[in-house]
């Protein structure tokens, strides 16, 4: 009760929570544990276990109709799935209705199964788990193959509709909303969407997505309906693979037009030829054990707790809140304590941290030695006497190896452990990097996060290995290098453009800089990526970098190359000719760029208007 009381005032200086937010704790959880997954649910003891080996048979099938191949090892994926959509939507603060991603625990997914119970086994609640668990297999394809987003998609959603008993599966039916979406669409505009959809991944992030979905949905179920055209589909993949443009892989193994292709859909949908693939297995899938266990209110926290720290920090106060409850729920455990220290030592929330700490008996356990390499970790990049750093540094290092020794699995561990030589390499050359580099290549063999992959490039490249630099840069970017050392699916000038944006989240204005050089050197006529080469050059605060003629030269020959139809580019050019000065210029080709914007851009054109604005007033504002 002494301890509990300690912590009360935490409560108190917390922002306010609506009170139903984590009502869904007050449910029973239980927990299935199986060779691939770990459920926690609010589902009773039966359906969890029924919802896992649905989820085994799904996973050990799906290889034979895809391109997937699972990789050796693999730890379980962690799924969180509620019953009730009410309290989905209350913990995530989302519309989707599930989805998967990467911590530095290992990969997560979280589903809204509300009509698990309600239809039959085509029912939403399926359709989610399961087209969402097909991205997670996509990204731990063994040959590490990074496949264009529309066939991701198409193939996700395909298999989606996926059956199965011990001994009979069934896949491939027409999902009616996709058809019907695809035709009265195609009705209506008779948009030709197949090309766009080939040629530009970004259509699956703009405001009429779901018209590509349904695109690549069609596409995909098209094409496994026979063995030609599921030839045809993977030799264009295996094209694409290699780094050939998509007209060329689509010529190589389509003898028809993406036009005709289009026409084909479009009849086939009209004509509802639809089919599926009903297959009586040789050989019943062999269940292995299962875990199934209730979980008690505090692990039902402790869980949930830990979900939303690796979400990330816009759902820290969220986890900070849920580990109040389970301190309050069990005072004598001292493992939310430390989880709450330790969040408290990432928020840099260093004195809240250290009182915990303090109280903490048993300073032996996994948790403290991991919470003790963070704070050390994050004392050292703070410091500025480099005696002081080293040591803090080395104290870190030595805490984690600690933690390694009792949890040699403890992916987060390897992942600190590989941030801490990637900053103290960087800060201090004479190190010898090699043990992060090997902590971080385990840890991302079995959960990869596109932000570490750049911190394992940067550690290359300061060793003055390039070859393996590019080859992890092109991994956090989620592509891979082909045999002539070229991104597949994007220029080398965009590859180099991309790298350029990691380093200036980073903060690294010279490596930001140099690699915006390399970009436009391997692109000359890029407008642009000349035209963000200019921006940085004008805005830079950096001497070396700052260079406002060069800037405007820049500025000036990417608009020509746009035509002076592209608005960002004009108002990239009026800033470069406010910066030297020339305000009447700056005004002119402001006011131009204004006109280029459409209705919908009104957030733009209203900071746009704001720049004019400041030059007709002789005032220059730019940020980089």
């Amino acid at each position: 009760m002494k301890q509990l009381l300690i912590y009360t005032f935490f409560l108190l200086s917390l922002n306010s929570y609506a009170d139903n937010r984590f009502s869904f704790l007050d449910e029973e959880w239980v927990e299935v544990q199986s060779a691939n997954f770990h459920i926690i649910t609010d589902y009773n003891e039966k359906t969890a276990l029924e919802i896992a080996q649905k989820l085994e048979r799904f996973r050990y099938y799906i290889p034979a109709f895809t391109k997937i191949r699972h990789p050796d090892y693999s730890l379980p994926v962690k799924l969180f799935l509620f019953k009730k959509r009410y309290d989905f939507k209350q913990l995530t603060q989302t519309e989707l209705a599930g989805y998967y991603f990467n911590g530095s625990k290992g990969s997560y997914g979280v589903a809204d199964l509300d009509l698990y119970k309600k239809g039959t086994d085509t029912s939403v609640g399926n359709q989610t788990l399961f087209h969402e668990y097909t991205h997670h297999m996509f990204e731990y394809h063994k040959d590490r193959v990074f496949y264009p987003m529309w066939y991701e998609e198409g193939v996700a959603e395909y298999f989606s509709t996926f059956e199965s008993t011990d001994n009979r599966m069934i896949f491939g039916r027409a999902a009616a909303n996709n058809f019907n979406s695809y035709y009265y669409t195609q009705t209506d505009v008779r948009k030709r969407y197949l090309e766009r959809m080939l040629k530009d991944n970004s259509n699956f992030r703009n405001e009429r997505a779901w018209e590509y979905y349904n695109v690549a949905y069609i596409f995909i179920y098209y094409s496994n309906l026979n063995e030609k055209r599921k030839k045809q589909l993977d030799g264009f993949l295996n094209d694409l693979e290699k780094g050939f443009d998509v007209d060329k892989a689509w010529n190589n193994n389509y003898k028809i037009s993406f036009r005709k292709m289009d026409d084909n859909l479009f009849e086939f949908v009209r004509k509802n030829k639809f089919s599926y693939k009903d297959i009586k297995l040789e050989k019943s899938f062999e269940h292995k054990k299962y875990l199934t266990t209730k979980l008690t209110p505090y692990q039902t926290q402790l869980a949930f707790a830990d979900l939303l720290i690796q979400h990330g920090e816009e759902h820290y106060e969220g986890a900070e809140r849920i580990l109040m409850m389970a301190i309050k729920e069990n005072a004598k455990d001292e493992a939310a304590l430390i989880q709450l220290a330790k969040l408290y030592t990432i928020q840099g929330r260093n004195d809240d941290a250290d009182m915990i700490i303090k109280k903490v008996k048993n300073k032996d356990s996994f948790d403290y030695l991991e919470t003790k390499g963070i704070k050390l970790h994050a004392l050292a990049n703070k410091t500025k006497n480099p005696k002081e750093k080293g040591k803090f540094f080395s104290q870190a290092r030595d805490y984690y190896r600690q933690a390694i020794k009792l949890d040699n699995l403890a992916l987060q561990v390897y992942f600190h452990l590989g941030r801490l030589y990637s900053d103290w390499f960087e800060q201090d050359s004479s190190i010898n990097p090699e043990e992060g580099i090997l902590s971080l290549n385990e840890a991302l063999y079995f959960v990869d996060i596109p932000h570490y992959q750049f911190r394992l490039a940067r550690m290359y490249q300061l060793k003055g290995d390039t070859n393996k630099a590019y080859q992890h840069y092109a991994f956090s970017q989620k592509t891979k290098l082909n045999e002539d050392g070229n991104p597949i699916g994007k220029t080398k000038g965009d590859f180099f453009s991309d790298i350029a944006l990691e380093y200036k989240k980073l903060n690294y204005p010279k490596e930001q800089y140099a690699y915006m050089l390399k970009a436009v050197d391997t692109e000359p006529e890029n407008a642009i990526l000349i035209n963000d080469l200019a921006w940085l050059q004008i805005t830079s605060k950096q001497e070396n970098i700052f260079a406002p003629q060069k800037g405007l030269q820049g500025a000036i020959k990417a608009a020509e190359l746009s035509k002076y139809e592209h608005a960002y580019l004009l108002d990239t050019l009026a800033a470069a000719h406010a910066i030297n000065g020339n305000m009447e210029d700056a005004v002119k080709w402001q006011s131009l760029a204004i006109s280029k914007l459409n209705d919908e851009q009104k957030d733009i054109k209203k900071e746009f208007k704001k720049r004019l604005k400041e030059y007709k007033e002789g005032i220059v504002n730019l940020t980089p």
